[in-house]
């Protein structure tokens, strides 16, 4: 759906981060579950010190959190949303999350 908004190739990388923190967000919340990958790590044995890859429960802060990795830099967007998500209840923080969605362009950063 990102992609469809802001094609790859003009995506910066806090970008990307970004896009891969709102999937997890949304796959956590469908599933009504903030871990994301335990079948992944079950299944492929996945070196890892817990029983999935990423959480979206999880207190990483800009610009603490910082990594330079995609995956783990979206563990930020995720936690925020996933925080709303708590406090507002599912439909409410999904609501917040569908209308942050559209709105970057390829080139926003997390402090946007």
């Amino acid at each position: 759906v990102v992609n469809a908004f802001v094609p790859g190739q003009r995506q910066g990388q806090t970008f990307r981060a970004m896009n891969e923190g709102m999937a997890d967000y949304f796959s956590a919340s469908f599933l009504r579950d903030p871990n994301i990958g335990e079948w992944f790590v079950a299944i492929a044995q996945f070196e890892s010190r817990l029983p999935f890859l990423r959480t979206t429960d999880n207190a990483n802060t800009f610009p603490r959190n910082i990594t330079g990795l995609v995956h783990s830099d979206g563990n930020m967007l995720s936690g925020a949303l996933w925080e709303v998500r708590t406090a507002l209840g599912a439909e409410n923080g999904d609501r917040v999350a569908l209308g942050m969605l559209a709105r970057p362009t390829g080139a926003a950063a997390f402090f946007d």
